[in-house]
């Protein structure tokens, strides 16, 4: 048998811990009273809630579950104030309800499970803890203060005193009925009702199978409010769409609000399809045989109000649908809004292409006008070296012995100084344009390395290593939900790199501190590193500079055993240098194992 215990939906932060730590306020304390594990639960529940100064409150509510989700809270009120028993203000009845209502929530949301509050919190848009329920109060006697007599039905409907005090316990009165000439009362209201009989426990069958009515009746109506509301936010989608121009941040709040719709549709269909299960098999009790009975059966309508109830669940289902198609509109209409916008992007890339067709075409014809004055400027060059090497264009000419003894044949025979000019330019031009294609080879080849990690870092050993490289690039890109930065920088280690060492470049999430990307550029010309040995380094200098912590999945696998490898491999050659000497009889030492890829 259950014996009951504390509740709480509060989250235990140590869940390993043999106790939980916490405070005695919030917690709920229930008794098991009997149950049938699949049909019902009947259990008292005690509330542990602080009051303020001065007020005394002992409220233990008995609460009944069945497997319909019909619930229902019952309490006898033994006193309020200084009445005890009887003589009880509405006045003060009225705030004891509000603090039950409460109360009774509170306690309740200790035994739900999360996915009962979603349910709860969506139909009562986040203030469950508050949502109404049926109130029926029971009582003996109702009268006036200082008066014995008890009114009749229709006088306590006189829209004055009488009925001001009524609508505090059971809201907006409806109706009074007369149920017997033996001060037995009826008042129904929007809220709630009130029965007046001095044997109320004959007529509680079926003012319990009407109460379960009506609280279903109260949840349809938040619930009914609830599909209203997502119509109108269908509405404002349709309007953001209209005028998704307007605003540049339209689309991505069309796509929020049309993701929030759907989920709520989803949970707004679950919830219906509770209700249409819960009013399946609704057990009528029989009226009594007295005459009280009888009218209170035929006020009551019972089987009507069931039919009733049962239609309204059947229309919500329709509103749900249409809400549920008006989505899939809304969406097809968001997807020709972003096909729109992507077909511009499109057009605007068709356009800056061909502007860099141009620009392309604009370039090759500049490259060749100045491959034409390089020969050109190549040509005065050469002249101007002919002349500067004989030194014949200055005044003195006829005094330079030696250039007359070694030019004069050149002077003499007509056409050879244009000749040998012509000749040393071919040279001089040649030479420079092989130069120019030699500088033009080496810097073509790159090889480019990207990593996609997505892996969380030490944000504060990624600083600090960044202080120590100095980025000659930081880039930065924020928005209300991401804040992604890149740092460039050029590693110096020549050795660790086998030439000259790469540039890196990394993208991180600086405010959820991953490492999303990594990208590496080598000159193949002026480095031997492979990929294989760059992508060992790399990452190993980030585990070393305390940025990463462990192997990287997917890109790592494997990683530990090549690094071994190469260290090996490594050791091999220091063991043949350190044997080739001691054979020399030199003095080189032996070297570590961490050989050239170490640093």
């Amino acid at each position: 048998r259950v014996q009951g215990g504390f509740f709480t939906s509060v989250v235990d932060a140590n869940p390993d811990s043999s106790e939980f730590i916490g405070e005695s306020e919030g917690l709920t304390e229930v008794d098991i009273l009997d149950f049938d594990e699949t049909a019902y639960v009947n259990f008292e529940a005690e509330v542990h809630y602080p009051e303020e100064d001065g007020i005394i409150q002992v409220e233990n509510f008995g609460i009944h579950i069945n497997d319909e989700g019909y619930l229902m809270y019952g309490l006898r009120c033994e006193g309020i104030m200084q009445a005890v028993k009887e003589k009880m203000s509405l006045d003060n009845l009225s705030r004891l309800l509000v603090d039950v209502q409460v109360d009774s929530s509170k306690i309740i949301d200790n035994l739900l499970s999360p996915h009962q509050r979603i349910l709860l919190d969506l139909t009562y848009l986040n203030d469950a803890e508050h949502r109404e329920k049926y109130n029926v109060i029971m009582c003996s006697r109702i009268n006036k203060e200082g008066e014995e007599e008890m009114p009749a039905a229709d006088q306590y409907m006189d829209k004055e005193a009488n009925e001001n005090e009524l609508k505090q316990v059971i809201g907006d009165t409806h109706a009074s009925y007369q149920l017997s000439p033996d001060d037995e009362v009826l008042i129904v209201g929007r809220n709630g009702m009130l029965l007046c009989s001095k044997y109320i426990e004959r007529l509680e069958p079926l003012i319990v199978s009407y109460l379960s009515l009506m609280t279903r009746n109260m949840f349809m109506r938040s619930l009914f409010q609830r599909t209203f509301i997502l119509a109108d936010t269908l509405k404002h989608i349709r309007e953001l769409i209209d005028t998704y121009e307007s605003d540049p941040n339209s689309i991505a709040t069309i796509r929020n609000l049309l993701s929030e719709a759907s989920g709520d549709i989803i949970l707004l269909s679950e919830i219906q399809s509770y209700l249409a299960e819960s009013l399946q098999e609704v057990a009528i009790p029989a009226a009594p045989d007295d005459p009280a009975g009888q009218r209170l059966a035929d006020i009551l309508h019972i089987e009507a109000t069931h039919h009733r109830l049962v239609r309204r669940v059947h229309d919500m289902k329709k509103n749900i649908e249409g809400a549920r198609g008006e989505v899939s509109s809304l969406r097809s209409m968001a997807d020709v809004v972003s096909e729109g916008k992507e077909f511009k992007v499109q057009e605007a890339v068709q356009n800056n292409t061909k502007n860099l067709e141009d620009v392309f075409r604009a370039n090759e014809r500049a490259s060749a006008s100045l491959e034409i004055m390089q020969i050109v400027l190549a040509g005065s060059l050469a002249f101007d070296i002919i002349d500067r090497l004989h030194g014949l264009y200055l005044g003195i000419a006829g005094d330079i012995d030696w250039a007359n003894n070694a030019f004069g044949f050149i002077y003499e025979t007509p056409g050879m100084l244009l000749l040998v000019n012509m000749a040393w330019w071919g040279v001089l031009g040649g030479f420079i344009q092989g130069l120019i294609k030699h500088l033009a080879e080496q810097a073509a080849g790159v090889m480019s390395i990207r990593y996609k990690i997505n892996q969380r870092i030490d944000w504060g050993a990624f600083e600090r290593f960044m202080v120590k490289m100095a980025p000659e690039v930081e880039d930065g890109d924020t928005d209300k939900n991401t804040y992604i930065k890149k740092f460039t920088w050029d590693e110096p280690d020549h050795v660790l790199w086998k030439g000259l060492p790469p540039r890196i470049e990394v993208t991180m999430d600086a405010r959820y501190h991953y490492l999303l990307k990594a990208f590496l550029q080598i000159s193949t010309k002026k480095s031997k590193m492979t990929q294989r040995e760059a992508k060992v380094i790399f990452f190993r200098r980030m585990r070393e500079v305390g940025v990463l912590n462990g192997v990287v999945p997917g890109l790592e696998e494997g990683e530990a055993a090549e690094e071994e490898a190469v260290r090996r491999k490594q050791a091999e050659v220091d063991n043949k240098k350190w044997a080739q000497a001691n054979a020399l009889g030199g003095n080189m030492e032996k070297g570590g194992g961490g050989g050239g890829l170490s640093g």
